[in-house]
């Protein structure tokens, strides 16, 4: 369990950490995509105490160089620009971090086998 998991460490709920879930479970706005990957690219409402709050996304799916994706590339690297107490500067390789510019820059997709026949049309 970890901090970006709706799960605690003892198995109890818990907010994920920046309401970034990373778990690889179903999205419930795209059942063939994961939560994680709704997360990180696509805005996403969190009911809160004071009501529902619009989160996200986190990285510019079509663009490494975007500003979410350069404060993401930070906060992996440096620390720097990181919305959480928790220190993430380490967590990517530089090789790990050059994979997910990549995937970024040719558009994120869910995807990687156009002869699937999950792949949407679109």
């Amino acid at each position: 369990m970890g901090c970006h998991n709706p799960n605690g460490a003892a198995g109890a709920a818990q907010t994920p950490a920046g309401n970034l879930d990373l778990t690889k479970a179903a999205s419930q706005a795209v059942p063939q995509e994961s939560v994680s990957y709704q997360d990180l690219l696509f805005q996403h409402n969190v009911t809160t105490a004071a009501g529902t709050v619009a989160v996200g996304p986190v990285l510019n799916a079509g663009a490494a160089r975007g500003p979410l994706s350069m404060q993401f590339a930070a906060c992996v690297t440096t620390g720097a620009g990181c919305m959480a107490p928790v220190a993430h500067a380490g967590f990517m390789t530089a090789d790990e971090l050059r994979l997910v510019s990549e995937w970024l820059d040719i558009g994120a997709q869910y995807f990687n086998n156009p002869f699937d026949p999950m792949v949407p049309v679109n």
